[in-house]
C-alpha cells in the first residue's frame, strides 16, 4: 500500500513506485496534491481508483508513505500499520520539521523505517527523531526529473541568459524577488537576459505582477503558465530562488543555481557548494 498527501512526498514515492510496479500488487491511498502527482506519473486511471482513506490492511505486506506537514493521512497509515503488525516506512522528502511529521493526537507514531534521500537528511533524522531506523534510499524523483530535463533540452542562445525564478509562499518571497529584480536591472542593463517567474502552486499566478511591472521597460520577463517544472528548467540557463526543492532539482539537472535568500534568514536547503549565494 502506498499512501501520500503532500506533493513533495508524493513525488518521491510515485517515482519509486513507477520503477517497481512489476514487483508489487499495489493499493494507492491518495488525497490532496498527491492525487495530481500520481495521475501525472502513473496515469489518470490509477489515481482515479485510489482510496481516499486508509482501508483495512488485510493481505498488505508493506506500507510506504510520503510525509506531510498539516495533513494526517500518512500518520494514520503508520499508526494502523504498526497496530496490525505490518511493516511500514515513511520517506522524508526534504530537510526540515522532521519530528512533527510523526505526531498524531499528541503522540509520536514512528514507522518501522524512516527513508531519507541523502546523508544530510539522515543526520538530521537521527538527531530529530530519536529511535528511528533511518535508511538512506536516494531520491528517485530527482533522478527522473534530471532525465526528463535532459530529454527536453533546448538549443541555447549564447547571447541571452534565460533565468527561471522559482518562488515559495513564505514571508520573505516578495521582498526577495523585488531585491533580485532591482539587482538584475542594475547588473544587466544591456537587456541580454530574460526572466521567467514560476509561482509556487499555493500562490496565485499574478502575485508578483506588480513587482515585474516596475521594471517592465528594461527587463524582459514573463510568468510561467501551464508548463511543468521540468519544461521550465529545460528552458532556463540559471535557476534562482530562496531555498526551494525546485532549486535542488535544477542542480541535479545541471543548471546554475543562485540563492537570493535574505541575510539572516534560516537556510532551508542542505549545504551545497554548487548553490551560489548572492547575498552574504
Amino acid at each position: 500500500m502506498v499512501v501520500a498527501h503532500d506533493a513533495g512526498g508524493a513525488e518521491i514515492v510515485s517515482s519509486w513506485l513507477r520503477h517497481h510496479l512489476d514487483e508489487w500488487e499495489t493499493t494507492l491511498v491518495l488525497d490532496g496534491p498527491a492525487v495530481k502527482v500520481f495521475a501525472g506519473k502513473l496515469g489518470d486511471d490509477a489515481a482515479a481508483h485510489a482510496e481516499a482513506e486508509v482501508p483495512p490492511l488485510d493481505g498488505v505486506a508493506f506500507v510506504l508513505c510520503g510525509s506531510s506537514g498539516a495533513a494526517t493521512l500518512e500518520r494514520q497509515a503508520v499508526r494502523q500499520a504498526r497496530s496490525a503488525g505490518v511493516r511500514c516506512a515513511v520517506w522524508l522528502d526534504h530537510w526540515v520539521n522532521y519530528a512533527m511529521r510523526f505526531e498524531l493526537d499528541g503522540a509520536s507514531v514512528l514507522p518501522d523505517e524512516v527513508w531519507v534521500c541523502d546523508e544530510h537528511a539522515a543526520a538530521l533524522a537521527r538527531a530529530e527523531v530519536p529511535g528511528a531506523d533511518v535508511r538512506l534510499k536516494g531520491n528517485p524523483y530527482l533522478d527522473d526529473f534530471a532525465a526528463e530535463v535532459r530529454s527536453l533540452a533546448e538549443e541555447r542562445d549564447p547571447d541571452l541568459e534565460r533565468i527561471l525564478y522559482v518562488t515559495e509562499p513564505n514571508a520573505v518571497a516578495t521582498e526577495a524577488l523585488t531585491k533580485y529584480v532591482r539587482h538584475l536591472s542594475r547588473q544587466r542593463p544591456d537587456g541580454e537576459v530574460e526572466l521567467r517567474i514560476r509561482t509556487h502552486p499555493a500562490e496565485p499566478p499574478d502575485k508578483y505582477d506588480a513587482v515585474l511591472a516596475d521594471h517592465a521597460d528594461h527587463l524582459r520577463h514573463g510568468v510561467s503558465r501551464g508548463a511543468t517544472l521540468a519544461q521550465d528548467v529545460a528552458w532556463a540557463d540559471t535557476v534562482v530562488g530562496c531555498d526551494t526543492m525546485a532549486m535542488v532539482a535544477a542542480l541535479e539537472a545541471g543548471r546554475r543555481v543562485v540563492s537570493v535568500l535574505p541575510p539572516g534568514t534560516p537556510a532551508y536547503l542542505p549545504p551545497d557548494p554548487r548553490i551560489e549565494r548572492l547575498w552574504r
